[in-house]
Order: C-alpha cells, then structure tokens, then sequence
C-alpha cells in the first residue's frame, strides 16, 4: 500500500518537474525571441 503510494507521488513529482522544465525552456525560448528582436529592431538603418 505504501510502496503505490510512493509510486504514484514520484510519478506526479516527475509530471510536475517536467511541467517546470517545459515552462523554462518555453521562457528561454521567449528570451531569445525577444533579445533577436531587439537586435533586428537595432540594427535596422533608421
């Protein structure tokens, strides 16, 4: 009973540390998009 219980809770701890390194790699990607912009926006003869 205890060891099912372990399992599930590892399993969801596993869902919710997956979930946090899509939300970082989602911001990462943000950043980057975001930091290219403003170099395009930069660099463009004005």
């Amino acid at each position: 009973m205890v060891l099912v219980t372990n399992s599930k809770q590892s399993a969801f701890s596993n869902q919710l540390s997956a979930i946090s390194f899509q939300q970082s790699a989602f911001s990462n990607q943000l950043m980057r998009y975001a930091h290219a912009t403003r170099t395009a926006i930069g660099s463009k003869p004005g």
